[in-house]
């Protein structure tokens, strides 16, 4: 190997930019006639072996080896042009004789058939879809649609006996009636918006302001000392690094002088590890000093970007309209649509979105807006700030902009939304979300401006049809008004001599200009030329719909904004040219357009076989070809464990919680021959992002899950909250589900789609299959679907390129790809790293192909990352019906397979198994598409889907149409997810129906009632629990006699026996209580067992005695101890002693916080399930009146939690916005409950109406933040916060008060609800008895390779462990009590602290 730097200074320091030579110095035993083929990266070289042969490549940026191939020739012949040359029209054939080395010969049948290149076929008639398209937009922009349904309500309401004069009268009277203007966003009168309010209290001078939180992930103050592992990182950033480490230790330590770090530029390209094919920059600048501080990482990376010679040259600034052509790009007006141009600019004093703080975002805002409020005639408009921000107030926008005005943008495509890519969450884009955010629009129309999205300022100028010259003359107007008005307040854009415009992206320097022209071009686009000739022309391609394509500037560095705008117009006007000659205008152009015929439907497969079509060659991209991704190997595991400190994967959490479990799988291997290496391969390549932990793992066949047990176990629990001791219980029974209409007014649900995914038994999985394994699935399936009755009847389609099934040697033809792709029935190649590297890519895209049936209402994708997924949908909400057909065509394929001796992979306790272990159980996805206009423009929409057991995911079809899809799989029967997603979407088309009408809709579970269950309870009879977990669902399981026994029972205050079970009952995962001191967590026991719940609510103090048969056992089986009579109550903290005497400290190792929590209720009154809006009222009082005649060390302040009007002490909305931020600050605000097990049981109805938190002034400077909760989980949570670890001192505070306010009570004749039997008497049981959570978080050593969490404190203490947290400059852990029962509250925090000693000494 020899590097050769061309046409570079030898001082340079990156030879990699330069030329490779590769040679071959000698070949030991070569056959005779051998070829050699070298591939470096995507290129590849041959040539009958020579000595010493020199092949040339481009030196790689990404690749780490050579592969070096060889071919043995078999023979060769060649065939006369001659004849060919001289023939047009018909097919030439011709037989070719090949002979062989061994006297064999080869016969080849030759195809050629030359055509007239002066005949063009026909263009391609429009498809089905097409058509329909084109007849609903022209129905709906005429008004003809609404006109009938208008006319057919009217005929029906009247029933004349002459039908058709009157529908002749009431078409004639609605011709004279002009069409309602489309709405348009109310504007208020124009105000200077004021400098903003002072900053909150949290807040101080710009370089320690709080800049919102960052999300989790690589850190933001300092850069580590080590950088970061980025060899499997795809962006500029990890490219320049990686090529010169020393970078990072340059500029490790600097800052600019507004205080933007390198951590913080670095931090997105850190966190996101990108893809290999779409490479980014990685690193986003945080203000302007940014680009001369870090300019050695930034002059690199721009470098590679844009080329080295654009950085030496000064950067031209040219916005003079009067330069371009005024002629329209398409005088014809058939091609060009519509034309738009925008700039993104940044204020120079202020940092950018990605690092500024809340309080600069308001001021940038601020001047922004009042600069554009200076625009006059055709540019003069009105400033919307986004729903919800509150920077507004003097404008008339005290919450941003109206639902309606939002609506209103959003149609108009001028909204834009809350940032939800990982790239730009983890550049901090979305902090303080919507906040000092908005649009600025023109009145007249055609100039919009958006504040504080991406950059301070991006400015649009936009119109239908192809006046470009006009477009650019309206945004160079604004864009000069606008300096011009910052230049008066002393302010202006961001700017670099060499760079030009400065912007957050490193992309968008220069001009920060982009052009987007849309073109109808059905005949150009189809020509195989048509993205090479767009690239030649520096232009980007979007497709927008089948014929329709954007196009846009590719550069935005090295020319001025007028040079880019007239380029990109020169372009435009040669591409309507070429489409206008390939229409048939003109026959001279080179590239051909495809027949215009209606595409034929082929026959199936074993009536003929189709003429071969040309193979795509995916060899070249890694993951697509015959090879692995490289990376962490496929064969073998190392013998070390990697480094996942990193990684952001369920995998890697389990293997950093247990090591030793890596050396006991890394030798085992399945009978088909699938590793560990190859079980967890895509999650040690790809790290992942903190905000989206994937799964990190795949199974190679059916055996991964009993060989590699162990981890896929612990994986299956953290997704999907799956113990080994459920089982999962398939239904596919349409008439299990729901018949109750859905969307009885059909507006809103549009489709329902259900797919399952089903894997073949005997064969591997697609990720592990061989070429052979998987063509044998095609055949096998194929076959069997082919045997389906009439009612499914349809055709297989292997895909383009592909040359396994006899039905075609090349794969479906262009017209039936291209009828596929716009039913959305195609899949296309992976282009995901993780899918990739899992290997369900390789050999794309032989073997795969898709089966339609007649009127594509069923389908089925053949091995694309499981052998089969089969889809069946339905038009409106018919879930039952899409249900049955899936049913129906599942059920006919199991036969036809069984008939064949084959069935699908079904295990008795995880039900189907596929690829990805977040797919088990049903394998089902049921997603429908929901138009909802009102609901989603609300912050809290997706809360709202997440409360009812669903997720919702925008749809690329339509604006405000969303997909409604349930989260839950495994434990679930396929019946259940139906009913699920069917309940979820009739609760928000209620919700959507409710706002349409003017009223308000709560979130579900917060209004005045609990949130309803997805599943309905049986009357009489257990329903069946098998997937259910928590100690209650184990109880009624071994003894279902209870069910019968208590269901019809109620306490003497009307609790019933159906709200203390309600969670179990209806949630799989049950009712979560007091783990780890909080409601919802998870950890590990100190005697080795996992954590779980007992999974039932009290609604008042009676239930433990009126339901004593199932809380007993519940508790006892939760607690692992025999219920004896609960000890005397020992608050006292001199009761505390043990090992540790109730302190926590180590000189190594640091205690991050502690936090007690002491819950009581009131005796006589219901608990916060049961309780009603007066009752809970009641108790707001009591202890608010008891509480404000503390005095002494116990003397506070009670604030309502904003929203509520219940507390006669305060004003009608609660707790003030700074008082809500200084709470926050401490970490003594009350938070709203978000399990859904709580909602289930009703703590979240009326919220956020009598509730509160009572803070402690007296206690202050002595380390203790003290505050009492009133109306959370319990009547009364009384919550002490340390910063250390003397938990002696937090629970003396929290004796004090418990001891002061219980007289308070006593005197006014109240008291706390307890039993001689169970102690203090609590909602959640888990905390029944002493009442107290104690919970330490601390930082603690690595595990050992064969250590395990129980093993960190010992034995004989009864508390849990979380799994650690990795990421910072130790792995840290949290320790906390497992009950309340059974110990004394002073004996709680002993054996807490003494845990924690014990964990701080093996330091």
């Amino acid at each position: 190997f020899r590097s050769v730097r061309s046409g570079e200074s030898s001082r340079r320091r990156h030879p990699r930019l330069g030329i490779m030579e590769v040679s071959l110095a000698r070949a030991e035993g070569l056959p005779p006639k051998a070829y050699v083929s070298l591939r470096v990266g995507e290129h590849r070289k041959q040539a009958p072996f020579r000595a010493n042969e020199v092949f040339r490549f481009a030196a790689p940026s990404n690749s780490k080896s050579v592969a070096v191939d060889l071919f043995q020739k078999i023979g060769a012949a060649q065939v006369s042009l001659a004849s060919l040359c001289a023939k047009t029209g018909p097919i030439f054939n011709q037989d070719v004789c090949i002979p062989t080395a061994d006297g064999t010969k080869i016969t080849l049948g030759l195809g050629v058939k030359v055509l007239d290149p002066t005949v063009l076929p026909e263009a391609p008639k429009p498809s089905r879809q097409e058509a329909a398209q084109k007849a609903k937009c022209y129905l709906t922009e005429n008004g003809v649609q609404q006109t009938l349904q208008e006319m057919v309500q009217a005929l029906l309401k009247d029933q004349p006996k002459d039908p058709l004069s009157f529908m002749a009268d009431f078409i004639n009277a609605k011709k004279g009636q002009a069409p309602a203007p489309k709405p348009q966003p109310q504007p208020l009168p124009q105000k200077k918006l004021a400098a903003p309010a002072p900053a909150p209290a949290h807040c101080s001078d710009a370089h320690v302001e709080d800049d919102g939180d960052f999300p989790p992930g690589f850190p933001v103050d300092a850069a580590p000392a080590q950088m970061p592992d980025l060899s499997a990182h795809a962006n500029l950033m990890a490219e320049v690094l990686r090529a010169d480490p020393g970078i990072y230790q340059l500029l490790r330590p600097r800052r600019t002088k507004r205080g933007v770090t390198f951590a913080q530029v670095i931090k997105p390209g850190v966190d996101t590890k990108g893809h290999r094919m779409v490479k980014t920059a990685g690193l986003a600048a945080g203000d302007a000093e940014s680009y001369e501080v870090f300019a050695p990482l930034f002059n690199e990376a721009l470098r590679l970007r844009f080329g080295r010679q654009l950085l030496f040259d000064p950067q031209p600034c040219d916005m003079d309209f009067a330069k371009m052509n005024s002629a329209p790009l398409d005088p014809s007006g058939t091609i060009v649509t519509s034309v738009r141009v925008s700039i993104s600019r940044n204020l120079s004093t202020f940092r950018f979105p990605t690092a500024c703080s809340e309080q600069e975002r308001r001021q940038v805002e601020r001047l922004l807006v009042n600069a554009l409020q200076e625009l006059s005639g055709e540019l003069e408009g009105e400033y919307f700030p986004l729903p919800e921000s509150s920077s507004c107030g003097a404008l008339g926008w005290p919450q941003g902009m109206s639902q309606k005005d939002s609506e209103c943008l959003q149609t108009q495509g001028m909204l834009f939304d809350e940032p939800d890519s990982n790239i730009a969450c983890s550049s901090g884009l979305a902090r303080h979300w919507p906040d000092a955010r908005g649009i600025f629009r023109n009145s007249s129309g055609g100039l919009w401006a958006w504040l504080n999205e991406e950059d301070h300022l991006k400015l649009f100028s936009g119109q239908s049809g192809s006046d470009l010259y006009a477009v650019f003359r309206r945004l160079a107007s604004a864009e000069k008004a606008v300096s011009m008005a910052l230049n008066q307040e002393g302010s202006g854009f961001a700017w670099n001599e060499k760079l030009g415009f400065l912007s957050s992206s490193p992309h968008n320097i220069g001009t920060g200009l982009c052009v987007t022209v849309v073109m109808h071009l059905p005949c150009l686009s189809v020509s195989p030329e048509f993205r090479s000739k767009c690239a030649a022309l520096k232009l980007q391609v979007k497709a927008v719909d089948g014929k329709s394509w954007a196009v846009s500037n590719m550069e935005r560095l090295g020319s001025s904004e007028v040079s880019q705008v007239m380029a990109v117009a020169a372009a435009c006007q040669e591409l309507v040219a070429a489409e206008r000659k390939l229409s048939g205008q003109d026959k001279s152009f080179v590239a051909k357009a495809p027949a215009k015929t209606e595409p034929a439907k082929p026959a199936p497969a074993k009536q003929s076989i189709a003429p071969c079509q040309p193979k795509i060659d995916y060899s070249a991209v890694p993951g697509l070809g015959s090879e692995e991704v490289p990376g962490f190997p496929v064969d073998t595991c190392p013998s070390e464990m990697p480094d996942l400190s990193a990684h952001h994967s369920l995998m890697a959490t389990v293997f950093r919680s247990n090591p030793g479990m890596y050396g006991r799988l890394k030798g085992l291997k399945t009978k088909s021959g699938v590793t560990l290496a190859k079980v967890i391969k895509s999650g040690v390549d790809m790290k992942g992002h903190p905000m989206i932990k994937m799964v990190g793992a795949v199974a190679g066949d059916e055996e991964s899950y009993s060989t590699f047990g162990e981890l896929f176990s612990q994986i299956i629990a953290l997704q999907h909250g799956f113990s080994a001791a459920m089982s999962h219980r398939t239904k596919m029974d349409p008439m299990l589900v729901d018949a109750a209409p859905v969307d009885s007014t059909g507006k809103y649900v549009q489709s329902v789609r259900i797919c399952a995914r089903r894997n073949l038994k005997g064969f591997r999985l697609p990720s592990a299959a061989s070429l052979h394994e998987r063509r044998e699935v095609e055949r096998v399936l194929s076959d069997a679907m082919m045997h389906f009755g009439a009612s499914q009847e349809g055709s297989y389609y292997p895909l383009r390129g592909s040359a396994s099934h006899s039905s075609s040697c090349g794969g479906m033809s262009a017209d039936e790809e291209q009828e596929l792709d716009s039913a959305g029935l195609l899949f296309h190649e992976p282009d995901s790293g993780l899918v990739l590297s899992a290997g369900t890519g390789r050999d794309w895209p032989d073997a795969r192909g898709v089966f339609a049936s007649e009127g594509y209402q069923t389908w089925a994708w053949v091995n694309e990352d499981d052998h089969l997924q089969l889809f069946a949908e339905q038009p409106g909400a018919a879930f039952r019906g899409a249900f049955e057909k899936l049913c129906g065509l599942e059920s006919s394929l199991a036969a036809a397979l069984q008939q064949q001796g084959h069935g699908f992979m079904h295990d008795q306790r995880l039900g189907y198994l596929t690829s990805c272990p977040a797919n088990l159980g049903s394998a089902l996805r049921v997603v429908a598409t929901v138009h909802l206009p009102l609901l989603s423009l609300r912050r809290d929409f997706k809360e709202c889907c997440r409360l009812l057991g669903a997720s919702a995911a925008r749809s690329e079809t339509e604006a405000a149409t969303w997909n409604i899809s349930h989260v839950d799989g495994l434990g679930s029967s396929e019946a259940t997810l139906v009913n699920v997603t069917a309940s979820a979407v009739r609760q928000l088309v209620a919700m959507e129906q409710a706002l349409a009408s003017g009223a308000a809709a709560a979130r579900p579970g917060f209004g005045s009632e609990a949130l309803p269950l997805c599943r309905d309870i049986p009357p009489r009879g257990l329903p069946d629990l098998s997937g259910h977990s928590g100690a209650a669902a184990a109880v009624l399981r071994c003894q279902p006699g209870i069910y019968e026994e208590l269901g019809g029972k109620k306490t003497p205050g009307g609790v019933p026996f159906s709200l203390v079970c309600r969670a179990t009952l209806g949630l799989p995962a049950g009712l979560r209580s007091a783990s780890m001191g909080v409601s919802t967590s998870q950890g590990t026991r100190s005697d080795g067992k996992v954590v779980g719940s007992v999974g039932l609510c009290a609604g008042d103090e009676d239930c433990y005695d009126v339901f004593q048969a199932i809380f007993d056992p519940a508790l006892e089986l939760y607690t692992g101890k025999a219920l004896s009579p609960q000890p005397a109550a020992a608050l006292d903290p001199a009761a505390v002693a043990g090992e540790a005497m109730g302190v926590v400290a180590s000189e190594k190792l640091k205690v991050l916080s502690t936090r007690i929590q002491l819950s009581r209720n009131l005796k006589g009154l219901p608990f916060p399930p049961a309780c009603s809006s007066s009752q809970r009222c009641e108790v707001e009082r009591i202890l608010t009146r008891a509480l404000t005649r503390l005095g002494g060390r116990c003397k506070g302040t009670y604030c309502p939690l904003r929203g509520s009007a219940t507390c006669p002490l305060r004003s009608a909305e609660g707790m003030t916005e700074a008082e809500e931020s200084e709470l926050r600050t401490k970490g003594l605000l009350m938070q709203e409950p978000k399990a859904l097990g709580q909602l289930v049981c009703g703590l979240g109805r009326d919220w956020p109406q009598a509730r509160g938190v009572f803070s402690f002034s007296g206690c202050q400077g002595e380390g203790t933040r003290l505050a009492a909760w009133i109306n959370e989980e319990e009547h009364l949570s009384l919550v002490a916060l340390r910063s250390d670890g003397d938990l002696k001192a937090a629970f003396a505070a929290v004796c004090e008060v418990e001891k002061a306010l219980r007289c308070e009570l006593e005197q006014d004749g109240h008291s706390f609800a307890r039993s001689e039997r169970l102690g203090a008497l609590t909602a959640l049981p888990g905390r029944v008895g002493s009442g107290l959570s104690v919970r330490v978080h601390m930082e603690m050593l690595p595990l050992s390779s064969d250590g395990n969490m129980a093993d960190l404190c010992g034995e004989g203490l009864e508390v849990a462990l979380r799994p650690p947290r990795i990421g910072g400059r130790v792995p840290t852990v949290e320790v906390a009590n497992i009950s309340g029962f059974g110990v004394s509250e002073a004996g709680i925090v002993t054996n807490v602290a003494d845990a924690c000693r014990r964990i701080l000494l093996r330091a």
